[in-house]
């Protein structure tokens, strides 16, 4: 319950949304130690800041005979999504709700709501915290086991699952394989994320290479139109403005470009001398 209450406190002191999926004895262990903590639960209840939520019915409603009711799941966590939209800070929900449905015998549908979370976890904001009981642990087949521990981005087993897991070499390997692949998954996400600004560096070295080739070329284009213009002003005895005026109107005319008018002329002259 420490684990717990402290993953809703930044939730509920940055006045987002936590939320508490508990049977009643550990909802009650909670609220009497966020209460300790400062936080006034009846008013934080009342402005929707603190969700409690009885995991217990909450099996009964997602789960029948087995099988998850997945529209159930998502009408409810899509409500809960747009009943946080716009808080500061993120929702954080956390929950017993695996270990009930585990005593329960109902271990498939702990996997089926387990990857069901895993992608509403990938929503802005959000944080999720899957409370697993040592009784889980000490009756879970193992490939079971191993495969809830693969659908979660963590493991943070609390001091008082080491004396289980140490007499247990298969399920502490379970473990460090599950911390594993957590660390397999951060490494990648790393990676991409270097690919992604590698990405987005190349693009500027593009961006910045072709800013500099039309620097250039608008550099070229400045001499020639003043090379141009001085050949009309020598040529035909004008000022400046009149040679630019001469350019522009034979631009105008031709519909070329005024750089290119300007570089027929250099090239006519080049071809008189």
């Amino acid at each position: 319950m420490e684990s717990a209450v402290g993953f809703l406190l930044p939730a509920l002191r940055e006045g987002s949304v936590a939320v508490a999926a508990l049977t009643g004895d550990h909802q009650s262990a909670v609220e009497r130690a966020l209460a300790r903590a400062g936080i006034d639960v009846e008013v934080a209840r009342t402005r929707g800041d603190y969700v409690p939520v009885d995991s217990e019915q909450l099996a009964e409603t997602w789960v029948t005979g087995g099988e998850v009711d997945v529209e159930r799941f998502e009408a409810a966590t899509r409500e809960l999504l747009q009943g946080a939209a716009g808080r500061p800070g993120e929702t954080r929900v956390c929950g017993d709700l695996a270990t009930v449905l585990w005593d329960a015998g109902e271990v498939e549908a702990v996997l089926t709501l387990e990857h069901l979370w895993s992608h509403i976890r990938d929503a802005p904001a959000f944080e999720m915290l899957c409370l697993y009981s040592t009784s889980v642990i000490d009756s879970a087949p193992i490939d079971a086991f191993s495969a809830a521990c693969a659908l979660h981005s963590r493991i943070e087993p609390i001091e008082s699952y080491r004396p289980l897991l140490a007499s247990d070499s298969d399920r502490a390997i379970v473990l460090l394989d599950a911390q594993e692949q957590s660390h397999r998954r951060d490494h990648e996400t790393l990676s991409e994320r270097g690919r992604e600004l590698q990405s987005d560096l190349d693009q500027l070295v593009r961006e910045v290479g072709e800013q500099q080739q039309q620097f250039a070329e608008a550099i070229a284009s400045r001499d020639v139109i003043g090379r141009a213009k001085g050949i009309l002003m020598a040529r035909s005895r004008i000022d400046d403005d009149t040679a630019f005026a001469m350019l522009r109107d034979a631009s105008g005319r031709s519909h070329r470009k005024l750089h290119t008018v300007a570089q027929t002329v250099v090239d006519q002259q080049l071809r008189r001398n």
